[in-house]
């Protein structure tokens, strides 16, 4: 096995005020590895020692070892957050940069609509969800309890929501749109012409 072992910054808190810990972390992380919650990266938990017990199911999916948990630890004061590996991982650090490591506070989950309902969205990033058009845009304020809060310079991002690569190719010909995920097929030759900086 191996230990990893990990400080949290000093005043830490999610977008509601409240304090974000290594407790967090513990929660999340057995949460996202359990059968129950069914998460398509579960997977991703089984470098961390314990997995195997924790993800232990019968043949009707029920989990064999309902107690089982990864061997992810947070010291009494919640500061400190340890892992233990089943072996040295080089890549370890850029692997806890994946959205399915991220902690989520435990009664923010405990209500479905977490992560749909504006209202009931708690995160710690820099941006917290204001406004929600479902299939049309969201829209993202400045968090005031990120921890690095006075560097976000921009205090709003709006997203817009769309399948059709051609109109999302209209809206940044238009200036309407700042960044695009997909342009048209039929477009590419031309677009690397006349977007070759971009």
């Amino acid at each position: 096995t191996y230990t990893y072992v990990y400080e949290l910054k000093d005043n830490l808190k999610w977008s509601d005020g409240s304090a974000l810990t290594a407790h967090d972390f513990v929660f999340a992380w057995n949460r996202a590895a359990s059968p129950e919650t069914g998460g398509g990266y579960a997977y991703m938990f089984e470098i961390i020692d314990g997995y195997e017990d924790v993800a232990a199911t019968n043949d009707k999916g029920k989990q064999l070892y309902p107690g089982a948990q990864l061997n992810v630890t947070a010291s009494e004061d919640g500061k400190t957050l340890t892992v233990v590996t089943i072996n040295k991982v080089g890549y370890w650090n850029e692997i806890l940069t994946l959205p399915v490591f991220m902690p989520v506070k435990s009664s923010a989950v405990s209500d479905e609509a977490w992560a749909t309902e504006p209202e009931k969205y708690i995160c710690n990033g820099p941006y917290v969800l204001s406004k929600w058009e479902h299939n049309s845009k969201m829209l993202y304020k400045k968090n005031p309890n990120y921890h690095n809060a006075s560097t976000i310079t921009m205090e709003a991002i709006e997203f817009h929501l769309s399948d059709d690569a051609n109109n999302m190719f209209a809206n940044f010909k238009s200036d309407d749109w700042l960044f695009i995920e997909n342009v048209p097929s039929n477009e590419i030759n031309s677009i690397k012409r006349k977007y070759s900086d971009e």
